[in-house]
């Protein structure tokens, strides 16, 4: 199954590190940091991202600043983004499938 493919070893060895750094940090950072840098990282410009959070283009710009310098990582180098947009996936699909295998969410990551 699909989340079988979630416990694959490869998968398990990926470092999800920043991406539970940026969720605790969101009371911090005032915004939600997960969805700010996914939206960011899949439409790759700031201006379609922008609009599809409902906020100025130099407002995500400053917060896509703010999480680089969390992170310690240039969101705009390709490399590092991308990484970065698959920990956000794999996160979520890990923390989904925690929840539906455990529909209390005592096992939630």
């Amino acid at each position: 199954s699909f989340f079988a493919l979630l416990q694959h070893k490869d998968l398990a060895q990926i470092d999800l590190r920043d991406i539970v750094l940026l969720k605790q940090s969101n009371s911090q950072l005032s915004f939600d940091g997960i969805e700010t840098v996914e939206t960011y990282l899949e439409c790759a410009n700031y201006k379609t991202a922008a609009k599809r959070l409902y906020i100025h283009e130099n407002t995500l710009r400053y917060r896509v600043q703010k999480i680089s310098d969390l992170l310690n990582l240039n969101l705009e180098n390709p490399v590092a983004g991308h990484s970065v947009l698959i920990g956000i996936k794999i996160w979520k699909l890990r923390s989904h499938s925690d929840t539906a295998s455990d529909p209390m969410g005592d096992n939630a990551v």
